[in-house]
């Protein structure tokens, strides 16, 4: 209580308080034709002009949460993981399209109509360039102009540790979520230093490393989906990673970058990992927070592993590379720093070298472990959504018991989460990007499905039933009797039809969890 106490004193002068806080993520505006995730334009620009309607009296926050727009979507990209360079050009012709144009067009009249209204952009993992502060400008210009009113409506959380508000008495903490995935945490201080850089006039691309999702993305999405538009729908990437095999074992077996990629990422960037699992948590659950990111790592590399093993022998889709990918494996575990030469920080490869032995022949282990393993994919996928509650658990106790709402995106997978009767909550606020559903727990119809959506443009995806779209909203509202009210919801048009489009939402599913439960 008196820690909540010196917060309330804390947000007489830091936190802004509104009367409703609106929140979408996860637009991926960006990309060449034939190749955009998002085609909602229309829908979205309607559903921000709605809010131009509401109360002029009423303080109104639209908080865009990270990855709105795409940098790494263009298939052309090689090996250029944060492109400082042509970053304004490319968002100029992202502001240019017809498709993303409406969307623009209605966030500029949003800062411009609302006296009261503040619009929020969170930094993701696909739009690192934000970070850079003449991109900023340029995104300034394109919805403010030069009037410093309206220019001052507009807010940048671009330094990895989020944004938070008050709606009424209660607090909420938007993050983009890629800060709880080990595969796309972003290392913000090495950013702030390529920035930095940046602005000294230093160019070289080398100096930054990116993380192993954008690495992913570049090296093997890109690659891929000109010829599989499908594949940049599969979310989140792991599944892509899981199925890729099964898409296209060629370029699978054509791909050493990848393989030294994930190979890198297993044996040697745990410690680095582990360090950034720190960033959201107190000291109290630091030690938490590291045995979960080691539990990450085992799982995330059975699941890439066993995918190399869908279809049969490793060595079926490794070939005569398999043996010198796992001697290079050998050879990266025993060059472990010094500091990871532990148990603990060893315990990362447990799920397939148990007990590590200096006398067992570690190739071997692995060649053993990756025998007949495909259906590692599977109960691997089932025993990952089981955990649900523990994972929501680590985010909430990460975050701290004095926010009330923490709202993420980045998965794609909208998700409303009622604790204890309302008295939290966690939302994922989806994605406008089309989404692909595939039904991991069955493999022959999963092969079935990859079979179904090769080689189809994005048209004809369009015309797909395993192609959707679900274009959700999270709330936070006061109402007049100064409760608090919040709800995730489905962006819709309304039926009652008429000369103006009329936008309605849908409120969706609520799991309903006691907080004693989430263990």
């Amino acid at each position: 209580m008196e820690r909540r106490a010196q917060m309330d004193a804390l947000n007489e002068v830091y936190v802004e308080v509104f009367d409703e806080v609106y929140s979408v993520s996860d637009l991926h505006l960006g990309g060449a034709s034939g190749f955009q995730m998002f085609k909602q334009g229309q829908l979205l620009g309607d559903f921000i002009d709605s809010l131009c309607t509401l109360p002029p009296d009423r303080r109104v926050a639209l908080v865009l949460n990270g990855d709105i727009v795409d940098f790494l979507a263009d298939p052309t990209l090689k090996e250029q993981y944060f492109d400082n360079q042509n970053a304004v050009s490319r968002l100029a012709t992202i502001f240019e399209d017809d498709e993303f144009k409406p969307v623009w067009d209605a966030l500029a009249r949003f800062v411009r109509e609302r006296k009261y209204g503040r619009l929020v952009f969170v930094i993701g993992n696909h739009d690192l360039e934000l970070a850079l502060p003449y991109v900023r400008t340029a995104l300034l210009q394109q919805l403010a102009g030069t009037e410093a009113a309206v220019r001052a409506r507009i807010a940048f959380a671009m330094d990895g540790v989020g944004y938070t508000c008050e709606v009424g008495k209660r607090r909420a903490y938007f993050v983009h979520g890629n800060e709880f995935d080990c595969w796309n945490v972003v290392d913000h201080e090495s950013l702030r230093q390529r920035v930095q850089a940046q602005l000294r006039g230093h160019t070289d691309p080398s100096d930054w490393i990116p993380n192993f999702g954008t690495r992913f993305v570049i090296d093997v999405m890109n690659h891929l989906k000109q010829k599989h538009p499908f594949i940049d729908l599969l979310k989140p990437a792991w599944v892509a990673g899981a199925v890729l095999p099964l898409i296209d074992a060629k370029t699978w077996k054509e791909l050493p970058a990848l393989i030294d990629n994930f190979a890198m990422f297993v044996f040697r960037q745990p410690g680095r990992m582990l360090r950034e699992s720190e960033l959201l948590s107190g000291v109290d659950q630091q030690a938490e927070a590291k045995g979960d990111a080691l539990n990450d790592v085992n799982g995330y590399a059975e699941m890439l592993l066993g995918a190399m093993a869908v279809g049969g022998d490793y060595q079926d889709y490794m070939g005569a590379d398999g043996d010198s990918y796992l001697l290079w494996c050998e050879r990266a575990i025993r060059q472990l720093p010094q500091d990871m030469n532990d148990p603990a920080m060893l315990s990362f490869i447990s799920p397939f070298v148990s007990p590590y032995e200096e006398t067992l022949g570690w190739r071997e282990s692995v060649a053993g472990w990756l025998t007949n393993v495909g259906q590692r994919v599977t109960s691997w996928w089932s025993s990952w959504r089981k955990s649900e509650k523990k994972r929501v658990s680590r985010w909430m106790n990460q975050v701290g018991s004095e926010i009330d709402f923490l709202i993420i995106g980045h998965t794609h997978a909208a998700k409303a989460i009622s604790i204890d009767q309302g008295a939290r909550w966690f939302f994922n606020s989806g994605t406008w990007a089309r989404l692909i559903e595939l039904d991991l727990d069955d493999r022959e119809l999963l092969t079935q499905q990859i079979e179904d959506l090769k080689g189809k443009s994005i048209d004809e995806l369009d015309r797909s039933p395993l192609v959707v779209s679900r274009p959700t909203v999270v709330r936070i509202w006061r109402k007049d009797d100064d409760v608090v009210d919040a709800g995730l919801f489905e962006v819709q048009y309304s039926a009652d039809g008429g000369e103006t489009a009329k936008i309605k939402l849908a409120p969706q599913k609520v799991s309903e969890y006691a907080l004693g439960d989430l263990s």
